[in-house]
């Protein structure tokens, strides 16, 4: 399946993506996906490039987007804040409505992406369906633990293997409830994890499960943060297609 770039101005800020194409070309099925933490549009291991074209292959139009300050998209990584993720998440949507006005647009996101795609959603980014991949309720503990790994510096950012962690996100995830309103999502949700995820425990995608009106919680056995086996990323594909054909 081709894949191509594209760029999309976020307020003056070049946001780059990536577009998996089914052969057909485009089609009626488009889902915006966005990486977690410390990540980017393909993700650790080809994650990403592999969740793409797997769903290309079955007709989705997949586009894959760098947040400000990860990847290849402008912007500072110590600028990070869960609250302009969100922003993010809402305004690539109206563009890809105004982009591909016939479509059926949808929504995935994993870890960080998972809670900017989820709260976007209660916002008003109106996906057909929303997919939560190992969601990071527990972002505060994330941040502090990545924190606890990292170089402090005299200013108060933290040095994690050359990516600064500033003090808006620390202070943000300090003060903010990621599971606040998550009743008041109103589509077909899938919420997806790997039974051996380190980064992010069970206990908190199956919360988050819970919290959302007739959500899906699906675990796959034996792999890790980032579906980490062949047989779970074919898991995570197969339940993500199921769930936006159901």
């Amino acid at each position: 399946m081709p894949t191509s770039n594209v760029v999309y101005d976020d307020q003056g800020v070049q946001l780059t993506g990536s577009i998996d194409l089914p052969e057909t070309g485009v089609g009626q099925d488009i889902l915006l996906l966005m990486h977690g933490f410390t990540g980017h549009r393909m993700e650790l291991a080809y994650f990403f490039v592999d969740i793409g074209r797997r769903l290309a292959a079955h007709g989705v139009t997949v586009y894959r987007f760098d947040f400000r300050g990860c990847g290849e998209s402008g912007g500072r990584f110590e600028d990070i804040t869960v609250a302009d993720q969100i922003r993010q998440v809402g305004a690539l949507m109206q563009w890809l409505g105004e982009r591909h006005p016939h479509a059926r647009l949808h929504l995935a996101g994993f870890s960080m992406g998972g809670l900017a795609a989820a709260h976007a959603t209660l916002r008003g980014a109106a996906p057909k369906t929303l997919t939560l991949i190992a969601p990071a309720g527990n972002m505060a503990e994330v941040v502090r633990r990545n924190r606890d790994a990292a170089l402090v510096l005299p200013d108060g950012t933290a040095d994690l293997l050359g990516l600064p962690i500033g003090l808006a996100l620390r202070d943000e995830v300090e003060s903010w409830d990621p599971m606040a309103g998550l009743e008041g999502i109103a589509v077909p949700t899938l919420v997806i994890q790997c039974s051996e995820d380190a980064a992010v425990p069970v206990a908190v995608g199956r919360a988050i499960a819970k919290s959302i009106p007739g959500a899906r919680w699906h675990e796959v056995p034996d792999a890790d943060h980032i579906f980490g086996r062949i047989v779970a990323r074919e898991a995570l594909a197969k339940a993500m297609l199921a769930r936006l054909f159901d």
